[in-house]
């Protein structure tokens, strides 16, 4: 009995932790802020994830981390142009919202929403599209900073 009510834990901590995890995104795809940024990008092949589309994102900040220490920080959105915070360990900085938290690694501020996937069928066409240039993600915002991309934006 005790053997297996510990093989129906094992199998229902995952699946909770994995639903947990969608609810979460769901709910910040659904009542989050919307952003739309510009993006360059490529198409690498990943035989464990399927195709999907890898960019950057240009958040419109010149110098953005330059240096190549890793460091956590915010990109907050003003009216009066972007800017990063390096500070931004409190829940949601005051000067600003929507902010996207993440950090410096490698010279590239890095948020989670770097990667758009796509079908196969569609790879080769979407990916020759934005290497043209002119394409743009529409992200969610959640007031933390968390972010998820809802929507893929190609120019005509």
């Amino acid at each position: 009995m005790k053997k297996r009510l510990f093989v129906y834990a094992a199998l229902a901590v995952p699946v909770a932790a994995l639903l947990a995890l969608a609810a979460y995104k769901a709910h910040i795809y659904h009542r989050g802020a919307e952003i739309v940024l510009p993006i360059t990008g490529y198409d690498p092949r990943d035989l464990l994830a399927g195709h999907y589309l890898t960019y950057r994102v240009e958040y419109g900040i010149e110098g953005l981390c330059e240096s190549s220490r890793t460091r956590a920080g915010c990109i907050c959105f003003d009216t009066d142009g972007n800017r990063f915070i390096d500070d931004c360990a409190a829940d949601s900085p005051a000067e600003c919202y929507p902010f996207v938290r993440g950090e410096c690694r490698n010279g590239r501020f890095v948020a989670g929403i770097e990667r758009y996937y796509i079908p196969e069928a569609k790879a080769a066409s979407l990916d020759s599209r934005v290497r043209k240039g002119g394409a743009k993600i529409r992200i969610a915002v959640s007031p933390s900073g968390r972010s998820v991309v809802k929507d893929l934006i190609l120019p005509e």
